[in-house]
C-alpha cells in the first residue's frame, strides 16, 4: 500500500465522525419542535417557554415562566414547528400570535397589540420551535 492510500484510509473515520455528528446535531433540534406561551389576566403576567420535546414539557415551561411573576397562569397558545411573539402596551394590553416565519410572528402580535391598545406596543419576545 502505498502512502496516499493509507492518508485516504485515516481520512474514511473522520468523515464518517463529521457525518454522524451533523446528523446527531439535526436531530437533537428537530427533537425541540414544541413552545407554550402561558398568561395571567389577573397580573398580565406571561412566560414562553424553552423549546422542548413534546407539548406538556413546553406548556410546563411556559407555565413555570409565568407563575414567577403571576399566580393564575394558564397556557393560552403552544406552538409545534412554528414561531410565537408576544406584544404589549403595558400589563393589561397585549397580543401574541404563531406564524410559520419570525418576522410573520412579531408583525401580527406589534399590529393587533397596536390595534387593542390604540397606542404603541413594545415587542417583549419572539422565539421559533425549534429553534431557527
Amino acid at each position: 500500500m502505498t502512502s496516499s492510500h493509507l492518508l485516504r484510509l485515516a481520512a474514511v473515520p473522520l468523515v464518517l465522525s463529521a457525518v454522524a455528528l451533523l446528523s446527531f446535531a439535526a436531530h437533537a433540534s428537530d427533537s425541540l419542535s414544541y413552545g407554550a406561551l402561558a398568561f395571567s389576566e389577573k397580573s398580565g403576567a406571561w412566560g414562553m417557554s424553552d423549546p422542548s420535546p413534546d407539548e406538556k414539557s413546553a406548556n410546563k415551561s411556559a407555565l413555570s415562566y409565568c407563575t414567577k411573576y403571576g399566580e393564575d397562569c394558564k397556557v393560552v397558545l403552544s406552538a409545534k414547528d412554528s414561531c410565537i411573539a408576544i406584544a404589549t402596551a403595558g400589563k393589561d394590553k397585549m397580543a401574541w400570535d404563531k406564524e410559520s416565519a419570525p418576522e410573520k410572528a412579531r408583525m401580527k402580535a406589534q399590529s393587533d397589540c397596536i390595534a387593542k391598545a390604540n397606542d404603541a406596543c413594545e415587542l417583549k419576545r419572539s422565539a421559533c420551535y425549534p429553534p431557527r
